[in-house]
């Protein structure tokens, strides 16, 4: 079943008037990237694209189930002298709505668990390799950037990273858009000793997205 052949919330009213509980639909994401020219041009490589699933619980009037969505996941890094590491990811989810309201959480960027998720994604997408779980997640300024020609806040934390060396004090970049039938997530984790404000933003200006089939 198709988000084009019927609404996610068409669906819900359906399972509401039946009494039934389950798998309420499923649908697939595009594909958003960052052009080679792009992110070479920031001294990033490119890492795994790849897709996954994810379960996005709905509900009306008490009686809910899940819409199966399956997001595409695509995964940048730098790796500089000191042997720091910056993170960026692109992720593209499905946007599944109940009465006309989006109802992906990713669309919720100044909520800490959205990083959360996010980087659960990568880590099973296995874009960026071992990605580690940020801790103690603080929300520290807000920005305008450019994403898919939309204007969108950047929200940007400061958080904790727990590694065999030691804690290390990290910075979080997270910013969300609705795109055509999807949204798209980008994330950007990197100690707070290194500066990608510049990168991040002009990364996200560049990148293109492309729909299911196209």
């Amino acid at each position: 079943m198709s988000r084009r052949s019927l609404t996610i919330g068409c669906i819900v009213l359906v399972v509401a008037l039946s009494g039934c509980l389950g798998t309420l639909a499923s649908a697939d994401a595009g594909a958003t990237t960052v052009p080679s020219s792009a992110y070479e041009r920031e001294g990033y490589v490119a890492g795994n694209a790849t897709s996954v699933p994810l379960r996005v619980p709905v509900g009306v009037a008490g009686v809910g189930g899940e819409v199966s969505v399956t997001n595409h996941v695509a995964g940048y890094s730098r790796t500089t002298g000191e042997n720091e590491t910056a993170a960026f990811l692109v992720v593209t989810s499905p946007n599944a709505r109940v009465a006309g309201i989006s109802a992906n959480p990713l669309r919720a960027v100044t909520d800490p668990g959205v990083v959360r998720t996010g980087l659960e994604l990568a880590s099973r997408a296995r874009t960026l390799g071992n990605v580690e779980n940020v801790t103690d997640l603080r929300e520290l300024s807000t920005r305008d950037v450019e994403l898919l020609g939309a204007t969108a806040p950047l929200t940007t934390y400061a958080g904790v990273v727990d590694t065999e060396a030691g804690s290390v004090d990290v910075r979080v970049h997270v910013v969300a858009v609705e795109h055509g039938d999807d949204v798209v997530l980008a994330l950007s984790v990197h100690p707070a000793t290194m500066d990608e404000r510049g990168a991040v933003e002009r990364m996200l200006a560049a990148a293109e997205y492309r729909a299911v089939g196209g």
